[in-house]
């Protein structure tokens, strides 16, 4: 998304294709037993598949989150200026740290190399001196050319990648920002909550202003997803009941659902059966962690929101989601196909709305990290723990459904990795067994959430 012209630096490969310079380089290090073979194929597949934006380099060098990715684009919306330059203007990374991550961007044995100390495959120590006499032996001999690897073993190697064009990705985040504003009532409101002292009626007063919110606050507040004891007929009723953290939340939920009333019921149901099921399983895990009350509650939201993205690309890239669909059937990822249509994945648009409408920062990182890995996510500066919960129950959410002995729904975890279940401390026997009572909560919810977005 910066420019990518690398600075100039002693001992710097001379020009050629980066694909070119990598084959060099993995060359160089497997004629000195430094990687085997299948180390060089597992290395090459991650790196074809790697986002080279300067935010996501700059997350893997650990010295931003997502989270600022999404704040520094935010910020990009408004002055037009370039990741690097507002990263530096903002505080949040060095002029030294921005020409690392532009190094990153077009130097491929660099990026290469990088990867290596981040798998653990070569210590970072040992790589250091193996990069300098790489880089030695180039400014010395010259630029070689093209070079085969040494062994027999057939390397796919990747060629330079077409950038993703800053231009494009600014507007389609404006075109978001645009589109996506929240009614200024919404803001009254929720402006109003945050003060302790304030009275319901004058909550209830700016809500009742608004006729379809009043409406939408009413339905959910009835909902199965808060369970009240009596139901509640008038807006001010509605948050006597609920209570002002409940409030707060019942209307941040009902202004997305106006938000996006317009989708196909068809996807609204996949969305919101994904949605309430990540909410149900984010609210068990953390009763299994002994987490009580509002940290629940909170949980739950996260949970229920996360996917907000999803709902966005629907309703505001309608062609630029048919398309994402047509690569999605030809074999591409989801996210792969959503970097190279929209130049940024429905998790990061998820963050960048969220940061738009000023929302809490547990909601903005649960849909900036629920499809992080756990190497990410374990070595991020800035993140909450409810954002590693709400990531563990998207997972959850999306495991195989089976029938139990009895007849009723649970789970089949075989294909979490253990990788996965160490670092979420997670007990599979135990989420089998707990299946089946979050899928009957989620479905419980489901008819009423589909039904929400289906009103205009």
């Amino acid at each position: 998304m910066a420019e990518t012209t690398r600075p100039a630096e002693a001992g710097a490969i001379p020009a050629a294709s980066q694909s070119d310079q990598l084959r060099e380089f993995v060359s160089f290090l497997v004629e000195r037993h430094v990687l085997s073979a299948g180390d060089v194929k597992r290395i090459l597949q991650i790196q074809a598949r790697m986002d080279r934006r300067f935010g996501t380099l700059a997350v893997l060098k650990s010295f931003v989150s997502p989270h600022d990715v999404i704040f520094i684009l935010y910020q990009q919306t408004e002055s037009g200026e370039k990741l690097g330059e507002l990263a530096i203007k903002t505080g949040l990374m060095t002029r030294e740290q921005v020409k690392e991550v532009l190094l990153l961007q077009s130097d491929a044995p660099r990026l290469f190399a990088e990867i290596l100390v981040r798998t653990r495959t070569v210590s970072a120590s040992n790589l250091r001196k193996i990069m300098r006499d790489f880089y030695e032996k180039r400014g010395c001999s010259g630029w070689s050319g093209p070079g085969r690897p040494a062994g027999n073993a057939d390397f796919a190697f990747p060629d330079q990648p077409v950038r993703m064009s800053a231009d494009k990705l600014k507007i389609h985040l404006r075109h978001l920002k645009d589109l996506a504003t929240l009614p200024g009532v919404v803001h009254r409101v929720l402006g109003l909550l945050q003060n302790p002292h304030v009275e319901m009626s004058e909550v209830a007063q700016v809500i009742e202003g608004d006729p379809s919110l009043s409406v939408r606050l009413l339905r959910l507040a009835n909902s199965a997803f808060f369970a009240l004891v009596t139901k509640v007929s008038t807006v001010q009723k509605a948050l006597i009941t609920l209570g002002v953290n409940n409030v707060r939340k019942t209307i941040i939920t009902a202004s997305v659902l106006e938000k996006f009333k317009g989708i196909d019921q068809q996807e609204a149901a996949e969305y919101w059966r994904h949605s309430l099921l990540t909410s149900r399983w984010t609210k068990h895990l953390l009763e299994m962690q002994n987490q009580r009350g509002e940290a629940l509650e909170d949980g739950a939201m996260a949970g229920l929101l996360h996917d907000t993205g999803r709902l966005a690309v629907w309703q505001f890239f309608a062609d630029a989601n048919a398309e994402i669909r047509r690569m999605v059937a030809g074999g591409a990822s989801a996210e792969q196909a959503e970097r190279e249509v929209l130049s940024m994945s429905h998790a990061e648009i998820g963050g960048f709305l969220f940061q738009i409408w000023n929302f809490p920062a547990s909601l903005l990182q649960a849909a900036c990290y629920h499809h992080s890995s756990a190497e990410t996510l374990g070595s991020l500066k800035d993140a909450l723990p409810i954002a590693s919960v709400v990531n563990a129950a998207c997972r959850i959410s999306r495991l195989p459904v089976v029938s139990g002995e009895d007849g009723s729904k649970t789970l089949d975890v075989s294909s979490l990795e253990p990788e996965f279940v160490m670092f979420h401390k997670l007990d599979a026997d135990a989420l089998v067994r707990s299946a089946p009572a979050v899928i009957r909560e989620a479905n419980t919810m489901l008819s009423s959430f589909v039904t929400q977005t289906a009103t205009t």
